[in-house]
């Protein structure tokens, strides 16, 4: 592997950071000096050895890649431990993705969509995306990007029937009721990969901000997801809007501050 090259992407896809002499993938690096990844492998539940099959004891090692056979194996998550039902070698989807190994085998596709399909927003994600939509409105208010908006940042409709003095209590079933779609628009842009609990409330609350088509399957911020590739540019550029008045599209602070919380959200862990 050339690690001079001009293009970031090395073997098998992987990003090189060439300031570190590392190839990043999405949840730990790689070291091609060691032969090995960095840090231990770790998993969001409780877990003997994380992501490994009990059946294969090249899995076991949480410092080895792709249970050390990077030629015939790929691994763009950091978790996979490269070896399909079969033990034959083969830890892809049909889209050509790595899922990790369960401790009571392989979970595939459907077993991964399941786990996707029972995520939900938690209180941390919930009462972070209210503070950043400005706290409880009464009455309707302009937004920053000039939207008519009421209770917790919900973007009133054309004939939309609301009180003239909402309560609490209304603003919050609002509220969730927006979310729900935000939500849904999430796992669906996922399908079956599975992210964690933090990085899941981040992309809510851009779905919430910019709207499904953010978060879409075959879009742009979704295919990095995938990819493990995601950069702060990929929130940072729903920051753009209209002002009232004003033709094209601007940068409006407000929303730059949302996404980049989004982002810290997403990368870091911190709500």
């Amino acid at each position: 592997m050339d690690v001079n090259a001009a293009s970031p992407l090395h073997f098998t896809g992987r990003h090189h950071k060439a300031e570190a002499g590392l190839e990043h993938l999405a949840a730990r690096n790689y070291t091609s000096t060691w032969g090995r990844l960095m840090t231990l492998d770790w998993s969001a539940g409780a877990a003997a050895v994380p992501h490994a099959n009990f059946s294969d004891p090249q899995t076991l090692n949480s410092y080895a890649d792709v249970a050390g056979n990077p030629v015939a194996i790929a691994d763009a998550s950091g978790h996979a431990c490269g070896r399909g039902a079969n033990g034959k070698g083969s830890a892809k989807t049909e889209a050509g993705r790595s899922w990790p190994c369960a401790q009571s085998g392989n979970k595939g596709p459907a077993e991964e969509e399941q786990l996707v399909a029972a995520l939900r927003l938690n209180a941390k994600g919930a009462a972070m995306m209210q503070a950043l939509v400005g706290g409880f409105h009464a009455t309707p208010y302009r937004d920053s990007a000039g939207y008519l908006t009421v209770g917790f940042g919900h973007k009133t409709s054309p004939g939309e029937h609301l009180p003239e003095a909402m309560t609490l209590a209304q603003g919050e079933t609002l509220f969730r009721s927006d979310v729900k779609w935000a939500e849904a628009a999430v796992r669906h842009g996922l399908g079956a990969f599975l992210v964690k609990q933090n990085q899941y409330d981040a992309l809510v609350d851009l779905a919430f901000s910019a709207g499904p088509s953010a978060v879409a399957p075959g879009h742009e911020l979704m295919l990095a997801v995938h990819a493990g590739r995601i950069t702060a540019h990929n929130f940072k550029e729903y920051s753009m809007g209209h002002i009232p008045g004003e033709r094209g599209l601007h940068k409006i602070p407000g929303l730059l501050h949302r996404h980049e919380a989004d982002w810290i959200l997403y990368s870091k862990g911190i709500y």
